[in-house]
């Protein structure tokens, strides 16, 4: 295990956001993926390989410890939770990590929830975490008490109820997977169903996850995927009533490349291109922003927004060749972004 530069921060904001300025760090790279004439000398280029490439194959062996899925507290930005799993040892486990001493504790283990590998945590201001357990695109809900007492299981397990989201005071929650005549159940947390969101709009808009809610569900940011085009529009937006979605911006992906992360900040909306890179909107100016471009060799895959201070948690894969006609070696890393300086910071880091 690589011992990297760690964090030392003060808990209180302030002085988190001091430390981000004064401290030596790195810069987030402009992957340039192997492009010629790139004169940017905090450039970082990714290593030349792809998967289509001969000597290369899809097979991903994951090595060390995984450090995936984080997501701040919504009282302190320096506490959040992720999911941690040791290759050969253990099973996926959530643990709660604090920055300033660097101290963990483990709220939940797979042991915990009959065996099945756990995920997707999300921390609601009712002291209250809620995650899903299971494998694939089946899932079962469980809430547990952010100091890790009170286990529960949610939802009976026909429910496929993975990606939990809460809304902002935490009071309630959405998931992917449960429907009833074309609609999405809001659930209070106690497993109630208090409203609902259609599945579509217009016949032919698909909305749904990954979406953030900074407020009510209803008022929150969503991803969507328009039939009408072709190829299909992708973007974000928000839903204005039962019957109206309004889309704000187009992601323009490829087909195949999905957006795997929403997050929001005031008025500055944070995305994640799985393969092709991780974006920022401004509602204000309208302007979309290229934060960091990512190749075969380096991608993000979560994310999670300080409502604090605005940082940034990174949930990083870093891969790397195994050897000329072997796979992939997949390393999960999480830093702190300062979205305002563009530096970086090693949290979590293998």
């Amino acid at each position: 295990m690589k011992n990297l530069k760690q964090l030392s921060l003060l808990s209180s904001s302030l002085c988190l956001v001091l430390i981000l300025l004064a401290c030596r760090k790195d810069k987030v790279p402009n992957l340039s993926c192997g492009n010629e004439g790139n004169e940017n000398t905090d450039t970082v280029t990714c290593e030349d390989f792809t998967y289509t490439s001969p000597a290369i194959t899809e097979n991903m062996t994951r090595t060390d410890t995984q450090y995936m899925e984080p997501c701040f507290s919504p009282f302190t930005d320096d506490e959040f939770i992720y999911v941690r799993k040791v290759a050969g040892v253990s099973a996926p486990e959530i643990v709660k990590y604090t920055i300033s001493s660097k101290t963990e504790q483990v709220l939940c283990t797979t042991d915990d929830t009959g065996g099945y590998p756990l995920g997707s945590p999300d921390w609601g201001k009712q002291n209250k975490i809620i995650f899903n357990v299971g494998t694939g695109n089946s899932g079962i809900g469980y809430i547990i008490n952010d100091n890790g007492s009170d286990l529960q299981q949610f939802l009976p397990s026909n429910m496929n109820f993975i990606h939990p989201k809460f809304n902002g005071d935490g009071g309630e929650i959405l998931a992917t997977g449960p429907a009833f005549n074309g609609m999405r159940p809001i659930f209070d947390i106690n497993a109630n169903i208090v409203d609902s969101l259609p599945y579509y709009f217009n016949g032919s808009v698909g909305v749904g996850s990954p979406a953030s809610f900074d407020g009510e569900i209803k008022n929150g940011i969503f991803s969507f995927t328009d039939l009408t085009q072709d190829p299909a529009d992708r973007g974000l937006g928000y839903i204005e009533s039962d019957t109206t979605f309004n889309p704000i911006v187009s992601t323009n992906n490829p087909t195949g490349y999905g957006v795997t992360d929403i997050d929001k900040y005031q008025s500055l909306i944070y995305y994640v291109i799985y393969g092709l890179g991780f974006y920022q909107y401004n509602e204000t100016t309208g302007t979309t922003t290229l934060l960091q471009e990512m190749c075969d060799s380096r991608k993000i895959i979560k994310i999670s927004v300080s409502q604090i201070s605005g940082n940034i948690l990174i949930e990083e894969e870093n891969n790397t060749k195994l050897s000329e006609f072997g796979g992939v070696d997949v390393q999960s890393n999480i830093y702190l972004l300062n979205p305002y300086s563009m530096e970086k910071i090693p949290v979590l880091v293998e």
